[in-house]
């Protein structure tokens, strides 16, 4: 049987397997793509940048032929200085603007058509702690830390020494999982998925030994929100940061939680994360309102029929796939109710209960709800807000909310929802049925909720309102430099032929990212080698302490959560259709806007964002939906490029990096599984019991000019996995 005549029936067992798939009757994804990009093999920007010249895009959408190949990117500047002067003049990012009494803000948001309401006694809180220095944290002081931090601390450049290093070790293995009573091929993390919870105090030191007993993928481990100043080589990205972590070795992370509040880890190699490879952090501090229970971590997730891996495959040639439910903390029970376990959680009467909330979804973003109760949302990513009330929360794939929810309605039970928001996501189980958690009162009875909606739900992918997302400490953003130095990053999407096969390609600003997991940018840098191969994506950033502005600017239908690593962006303003600097330059807010990590990027939409140059190294910025970021949606930013040798040498050239990258490459000369995407989100496994692996030449002139294609029939059963 000829390679050929395999590939053939290979592709033809991947597109039955779409076929197959739960809700495969939704809207094909492949023929909007099409209509997209009428005449077009591979995708132009089909929308105008307003901040450069159309000389600079490329036909093909995948390569800017301004940049020769071997070159570095620099971040394309183009003046705005014709446009009319309608920034205003505000303080330096250093001052912060007093906090006042919160005005009572209420009425409908349009966007997700919940009702959104701050009140100015939820600030009572704050001004205790600014007018009361040095009390301990309690339940009637949560906005106090102890003596010199309390709610009201920079965080960015304060934080406690606390002297104490909490230990963890994170063993990743093969093994099954019964998410909904079924059981399915999985990765565990020390025998449990999610894995466990990270768990420490503001200003505490991590330690945390990642053992990788995997068969056949390398791994490494990102802690996702926390920007690790000045300790760029902790972050966990193969091929950015380090190189993966072999079969059969580890590797030991070490930093401070400079942070509070809570977050997740997950594995940043491939679509590794969406097998299990995930857990929640809480780092224990200082609440924007007073609470008397925490009842610790509700992770979302995405569960589908299929590995992450082979999900990744189809949806690369048929577009997102359809989730079969979704989990909370990893169980949940079928759509059908047939089989599976609920998660529960139980309400004092009259109490006060923390609810750390974290959509560590592949895909889908999701609305919360719990019946019949308001929640006041008071941190958002790892930033304490103002504090607000709204009956139904938004979460993208990435982001996090902590809210406060009063035990106060009659003793019964209560379902906790996570609605899919239907104009991005997929799935079989839309969270207005029986499958979801349970809120379950002290002294009710062990039936299931009646309870209803306390909200009609909104299907729009949109963050929560930004006019809501106050931060405690207020920073502005410096706009005097604004209209001379922003740049624009268009995302878009193409079709690319390959030998036997069409994919979808995503990009950022043309370019569709490939990572070297052996030959990491931080080292590269170190060694002070700063200039690049054109699909490595690297964007150079080499003044210290600059404001820099940029236009994320949506050119296709489907929306992207867009995540940074290193800092947290300072969201300046978000809007539909294409950013104009006429029409759109005056809804800009540079006076304390919205901080986090993690910002949705409406469908066809902008967002406008800065952050300074304050952390030195190499920093992802990508969209966190795996088969987005597997597709190549995703740049570098290489952060004062000339610092990086005497900041990271040490650490770079120390035995343990040393080790980690020998015994990488020393497994990556016989590995099973090659680097077939773009390194950060993909392998594949198609069918149940066979295996492909394709690389091959995909026609763009860069790229290798082919790969070997490999086809492997392994047998799949519980004893003997096939990865």
């Amino acid at each position: 049987m000829k390679v050929t005549d395999i590939l053939v029936a290979a592709v033809a067992l991947a597109a039955g397997a779409e076929a197959q798939r739960p809700g495969a009757q939704r809207p094909n994804f492949a023929s909007r793509v099409s209509s997209f990009f009428v005449g077009t093999t591979l995708t132009s920007r089909p929308t105008a940048n307003p901040f450069a010249p159309s000389a600079a895009s490329s036909s093909s959408g995948l390569r800017n032929p301004n940049i020769p190949s071997g070159q570095t990117q620099t971040a394309s500047v183009t003046s705005l200085g014709q446009l009319p002067s309608i920034v205003p003049t505000i303080p330096s990012a250093t001052s912060s603007v007093p906090l006042s009494t919160a005005t009572v803000i209420s009425g409908s948001n349009s966007t997700t058509g919940t009702n959104v309401t701050t009140s100015s006694n939820t600030t009572s809180c704050i001004q205790d702690a600014k007018s009361n220095p040095g009390l301990a944290n309690s339940a009637q002081h949560r906005c106090s830390w102890g003596p010199g931090f309390d709610i009201n601390t920079n965080y960015y450049t304060t934080w406690p020494n606390t002297g104490k290093t909490v230990k963890y070790t994170l063993t990743i293995t093969n093994g099954t999982i019964s998410p909904q009573g079924d059981r399915k091929l999985g990765f565990l993390v020390n025998g449990q998925s999610p894995g466990p919870t990270i768990t420490a105090d503001w200003g505490d030191m991590l330690e945390i030994t990642v053992v990788n007993n995997l068969q056949h993928n390398g791994t490494s481990i990102h802690w996702h929100g926390l920007v690790q100043q000045n300790g760029n080589d902790q972050d966990g990205i193969g091929g950015v940061t380090q190189c993966p972590i072999a079969p059969g070795d580890s590797m030991t992370y070490k930093f401070q939680a400079t942070q509070y509040g809570s977050s997740w880890y997950h594995s940043h190699f491939s679509s590794q994360y969406g097998e299990g490879v995930r857990g929640p952090i809480v780092i224990n501090g200082p609440t924007s309102a007073n609470y008397d229970v925490d009842l610790g971590t509700v992770m979302i997730t995405d569960d589908y029929a299929l590995t992450a891996f082979q999900e990744t495959w189809l949806a690369s040639r048929f577009g997102p796939p359809t989730a079969i439910n979704y989990l909370l903390n990893g169980q949940n029970v079928k759509v059908d109710g047939s089989a599976g376990q609920r998660s529960k959680w139980t309400f004092t009467p009259g109490l006060k209960h923390k609810i750390r909330i974290i959509n560590a979804a592949v895909d889908h973003q999701y609305k919360v709800q719990i019946d019949q109760h308001d929640l006041l949302v008071v941190a958002m990513d790892f930033i304490p807000l103002n504090p607000y009330s709204t009956k139904e929360l938004s979460l993208s794939t990435g982001q996090r909310y902590d809210i406060i929810v009063e035990a106060k309605q009659p003793v019964g039970n209560y379902w906790f929802r996570a609605l899919k928001a239907g104009d991005c996501s997929f799935g079989a189980n839309d969270g207005t049925g029986n499958a979801n958690g349970i809120i379950s009162y002290t002294g009710a009875s062990g039936a299931l909720p009646t309870s209803r909606l306390t909200t009609t739900h909104s299907n729009a992918c949109v963050d929560e309102p930004i006019s809501v997302l106050k931060p405690v400490f207020a920073l502005n953003v410096d706009s005097a430099p604004f209209t001379s130095a922003v740049s624009s990053l268009g995302v878009g999407v193409g079709t690319v032929r390959t030998t036997n096969d069409t994919v979808f390609q995503w990009n950022i600003g043309g370019i569709s990212q490939v990572i070297d997991w052996s030959a990491p940018v931080l080292q590269s840098s170190v060694a002070s080698v700063n200039q690049f191969d054109t699909a490595r994506h690297i964007v150079s950033l080499p003044t210290a302490n600059v404001w820099t502005y940029w236009v994320l600017q949506n050119q296709f239908f489907a929306p992207h959560p867009m995540h940074l690593h290193g800092h947290d962006f300072f969201i300046l303003g978000t809007g539909t259709g294409t950013f104009s600097a006429s029409a759109n330059l005056g809804q800009l807010n540079f006076t304390n806007p919205p901080r986090r990590d993690t910002v949705q990027l409406t469908s066809q939409g902008w967002a406008v964002v800065a952050f300074k140059t304050d952390n030195p190294g190499a920093w992802l910025l990508h969209c966190h939906i795996s088969w987005h970021a597997a597709g190549g949606l995703s740049l570098g930013f290489l952060e004062r490029p000339s610092e990086i040798p005497s900041m990271y040498g040490n650490k770079v050239n120390s035995q343990a990096y040393k080790n980690t990258c020998s015994n990488w490459k020393t497994y990556a000369a016989t590995m099973v599984y090659h680097q077939d995407d773009s390194g950060l989100k993909k392998r594949e496994t198609i069918g149940g019991n066979v295996e492909l692996e394709m690389e091959v030449m995909d026609e763009m002139p860069e790229r290798r000019a082919l790969e070997k294609t490999v086809v492997r029939r392994e047998v799949s059963h519980w004893g003997n996995q096939a990865y």
